[in-house]
């Protein structure tokens, strides 16, 4: 550990900030089920030795099979000289190099309540069911990241109390896990302020890792008989490689503002969805009645569901903005009705055009579905992959509703060039 420097000369030399410590686990004898744990870290060192004491202590039981588990924690964030003395303010976590912290992206990088935070936990475990709930109760130290309130002073030992659980299932290859967080916090102008999480997590064992190429993927999504395994698989595929280049395609969007071609491309998003569903809904009613009255409508049944669903996502996900500032893996801090993700201008463009392009055979149609996704990074309103998220969404919802009305059609009698009848089957 790096003594954290005290005068000009040595923080000349001193690379930075260290901490170390030692961790504790004793059984209890006689064969009972339980066992006690301590970790002991030191913010500061002294004759070598770690010095300014964090540390959490617990106990924990489990059972016969040691499927579930019980357990319970007490940890303080603070710098103890001795364990007979108090705690002193201002110390854990902080050094001269580091005013902020330990912290990155406005989060402490070290327990969540952060430098002064105290903290009691109570958990349970099963491996059967793999699931996990958890309780907090404890008091808030220096606040910033979730705990941080503007215009507010900041006091610490804020009264916090706090839940979360998740459970698991497995279908085939497949881990679908529910999760939910829920946290409220004494402000400091004496009311509560509550906020909660809920969220969806997959994942996937990939023996063939030939079905991540792009062909199969597309081909997963295009077929209609593709299990939904694999329609979740190429579509989790898509935005995770768009992810890759979220903060890439922001930068480059947030350089080039000024250039009229990208102002022409951010008015396209935001009017080009929106005029599509005009001219399907003015279509189907022209045509009502008619196989191309039914794609017409197909689109906009299409469009609707698809504007319905990304704002049901964005609750869920309530992803920031990247005109919040926050990075593009930031969550939990934007108002869940303005959440990037996924963004509906593209999941509306994409399911609108879809019916019509199968229907039609254009496939030209996603091209100008596409500049939607192109002019809301452009206009900094969305990662990339929140674009691609809302495509997939609107290409299946889309696919979906295209598809029945082309059932509804039923046969149809077609008179070709040569005199020879051929019974058609739209499905």
């Amino acid at each position: 550990s790096h003594a954290n420097a005290q005068t000009a000369e040595t923080q000349s030399r001193d690379s930075g900030n260290g901490l170390a410590g030692i961790d504790l686990r004793l059984r209890c004898p006689f064969g009972v089920r339980c066992a006690g744990y301590a970790q002991v870290m030191g913010e500061d060192s002294r004759k070598h030795l770690p010095y300014k004491y964090l540390e959490t202590v617990g106990a924990e039981t489990w059972s016969a099979d040691g499927a579930t588990r019980l357990y319970f924690e007490a940890s303080e964030v603070g710098c103890r000289d001795t364990w007979r003395h108090r705690s002193t303010p201002g110390c854990a976590y902080v050094n001269y190099a580091y005013r902020d912290g330990f912290t990155n992206g406005n989060r402490w990088l070290g327990a969540s309540i952060g430098s002064d935070g105290k903290l009691l936990t109570l958990g349970w475990i099963d491996s059967d069911w793999d699931s996990e709930l958890r309780l907090d109760w404890g008091h808030v130290g220096s606040r910033v990241g979730t705990f941080a309130y503007p215009n507010e002073p900041v006091v610490p030992g804020l009264l916090l109390w706090a839940a979360s659980a998740r459970r698991s299932w497995h279908i085939g290859s497949t881990t679908i896990t529910p999760e939910f967080d829920w946290t409220k916090v004494h402000t400091a102008t004496g009311s509560w302020d509550t906020s909660s999480r809920v969220g969806i997590e997959m994942s996937t064992t990939l023996d063939d890792l030939g079905f991540a190429s792009p062909g199969r993927i597309g081909q997963a999504l295009s077929s209609a008989g593709s299990p939904a395994t694999d329609r979740l698989l190429a579509a989790g595929a898509l935005i995770g490689g768009a992810a890759l280049f979220d903060r890439a395609a922001n930068s480059y969007a947030y350089d080039h503002r000024g250039e009229p071609a990208l102002h022409v491309l951010r008015m396209t998003a935001d009017t080009l969805p929106y005029a599509g569903l005009g001219l399907a809904g003015g279509a189907w009613l022209l045509r009502r009645g008619s196989a191309d009255g039914d794609v017409a409508l197909a689109s906009v049944e299409a469009g609707l569901t698809s504007l319905a669903l990304s704002e049901v996502i964005k609750l869920g996900v309530d992803r920031s903005r990247p005109t919040d500032d926050r990075g593009a893996t930031d969550f939990g801090h934007a108002r869940r009705s303005d959440s990037s993700f996924p963004s509906s201008h593209t999941a509306l463009a994409w399911s609108v055009v879809t019916p019509i392009a199968q229907r039609y055979d254009a496939p030209w149609l996603y091209g100008a579905a596409a500049l939607v996704n192109v002019g809301r990074v452009a206009g900094h309103k969305h990662w990339l992959s929140d674009t691609v998220a809302g495509s997939v969404l609107g290409w299946m919802v889309g696919d979906w509703f295209g598809h029945r009305a082309g059932s509804d059609t039923g046969s149809t009698v077609v008179v070709m060039p040569r005199g020879v009848l051929v019974s058609t089957d739209f499905r």
